[in-house]
């Protein structure tokens, strides 16, 4: 394990492969640090509407209307993503992240694997209008999860969801 990190120069001594500076740079960090309430960030999901314009692209017969739909959502869809990836640094201590980013990232993986099979089987029974109105609908019921069960610590206090 050591090799991956550390090299032997001609003395015998383990030498670092990486900048100590950036060691000294962490080491200032307080992982202990009370972190500041970021709920107001939430603001910031006020393009998630525009993921609703699917919902009329799956009952419209104009193209030129069914690619403005398209383009709005996906806008839509575009600018809340940055939000979403970002959320685990603003929701968790710096050293939960890693963890939670990980997870999220293989819940997504594992659901985007389930969905393919399920997309295949509803359009072959019943079009793709299930579809576009179930992906206009899930980040908002992902987002509305997020405010359900994120719990508040002690520190924050300030989100939707009260400490029990």
């Amino acid at each position: 394990l050591i090799g991956r990190t550390h090299a032997i120069d001609s003395r015998g001594r383990a030498r670092p492969l990486y900048d100590r500076r950036l060691i000294e740079a962490l080491a200032s960090i307080n992982f202990d640090d009370v972190l500041a309430a970021q709920w107001p960030l939430f603001d910031a999901l006020t393009c998630g509407p525009l993921m609703l314009l699917l919902i009329p692209a799956a009952f419209s017969n104009s193209f030129p209307l069914l690619i403005a739909y398209f383009g709005a959502a996906t806008f839509g869809y575009a600018a809340c993503s940055t939000i979403f990836l970002t959320l685990p640094s603003d929701l968790y201590p710096s050293a939960a992240v890693a963890t939670v980013s990980g997870l999220s990232g293989t819940g997504a993986g594992i659901f985007t694997i389930i969905s393919t099979l399920v997309i295949g089987r509803v359009t072959d029974r019943y079009g793709f209008q299930p579809v576009l109105v179930g992906a206009s609908m899930a980040p908002i019921v992902a987002t509305t999860l997020l405010f359900l069960l994120v719990r508040n610590t002690r520190h924050t206090r300030a989100g939707l969801v009260r400490e029990m």
